[in-house]
């Protein structure tokens, strides 16, 4: 099995890329791909990590409906690094065992397999990857997405970059690079261009 992690910055676009990347190395199979982001958003509806969460941060991270206030979480973790810390502690070995049974179940895929992790370097992530991808943008593309197409307030759109490590530093780690702050058509061209490059690992 060949494994490709995919990883960068906040709002580059690494769901796009890794969708693109499905269709043209897996025909599409979700059966190929791991999403840290959806097994996090699974964890989080999970009756022991809410009662972990409430408490470490109370009661208020406790939605009226019973479910994680997450807009109240991300406002929290990302203006307070020891409770970012905190959360990561809970979240991430549950996501690091998840990644790990994608991996033992694709062992003998003849096809390359994608694990999406967007803390790959700023968390340890111990799993052997074939390659590394990193999928990076401008910090003024970056902010103008989080603010305009998640609807975040400049102030939590600045935190939540600085929480991260910066887009050179992580492409500097990387084996492959496709570089998001163009069109869809330029997008396109670069994941033509690596699905060509990672058929022949």
């Amino acid at each position: 099995m060949h494994l490709v992690a995919i990883t960068g910055g906040v709002a580059c676009g690494k769901s796009s890329v890794s969708r693109i990347l499905l269709k043209d190395l897996c025909d599409g199979d979700g059966d190929y791909f791991f999403s840290s982001d959806q097994s996090v958003g699974q964890l989080l509806t999970a009756s022991d990590i809410l009662q972990k969460l409430r408490s470490s941060f109370g009661q208020d991270v406790i939605s009226h409906s019973g479910g994680v206030d997450r807009a109240w979480l991300r406002n929290l973790v990302f203006d307070n690094d020891s409770a970012r810390k905190e959360l990561e502690s809970i979240l991430h070995p549950r996501v690091l065992e998840e990644a790990r049974k994608f991996v033992r179940k694709k062992r003998n895929a003849e096809i390359p397999c994608l694990l999406e992790v967007p803390l790959l370097y700023e968390v340890d992530f111990p799993i052997e990857r074939s390659v590394d991808l990193v999928v990076g943008a401008s910090i003024s593309t970056q902010k103008n997405r989080l603010i305009n197409r998640r609807g975040l307030k400049n102030e939590i759109a600045e935190k939540i970059l600085q929480a991260q490590w910066p887009i050179q530093k992580k492409t500097e780690k990387a084996d492959l690079v496709i570089w998001n702050d163009g069109t869809e058509k330029s997008l396109q061209r670069q994941c033509a261009q690596v699905s060509r490059i990672l058929e022949k690992i």
